[in-house]
């Protein structure tokens, strides 16, 4: 969607920036995509003050990318939802990662752990991603990235 031309709703027009191209960029960190969904949650809460409670990341945005862990925050942000509106607030990331992190991202404790996760990540991926892979098809069913906000 873009911001020379969407609308949230029937209420809100998002301003014009003339050539500008407004991006959003998340990067990676496994679990520690907490932090970057604090931000975007105290982000959102002050365009919710200025623009009204439906204020949603996603039609602020030209572009909304991530990698790893912030492609899944931009997903949640970007899949379409009911009345022309995210299916996800930025206030609902943070305890999506609360819930989910431990079985996303399994931590073996003590040192032979630690050691024998760094050889099996020589050859393989750190994670197998079947949990996540079934928690986002749950949430987000058989979207694709051209039905979502950006």
């Amino acid at each position: 969607m873009s911001s020379t031309s969407s609308e949230v709703g029937t209420q809100m027009k998002i301003p014009t920036y003339g050539n500008f191209i407004t991006i959003l960029s998340i990067d990676g960190g496994g679990v520690r995509g907490i932090i970057p969904a604090t931000i975007l949650e105290f982000l959102e809460s002050q365009l919710q003050e200025l623009d009204g409670e439906d204020a949603r990341l996603a039609c602020y945005f030209d572009i909304m990318a991530g990698t790893s862990t912030g492609g899944l925050v931009t997903a949640m942000l970007a899949a379409p939802g009911e009345n022309n509106q995210p299916l996800f607030a930025a206030k609902d990331i943070s305890p999506f990662y609360m819930e989910n992190c431990p079985k996303i991202f399994p931590q073996k404790c003590g040192f032979l752990g630690r050691m024998m996760r760094l050889l099996k990540s020589l050859v393989r991926p750190k994670y197998d991603g079947k949990y996540l892979h079934d928690t986002i098809k749950e949430l987000l069913g058989e979207t694709r990235l051209h039905q979502t906000f950006n």
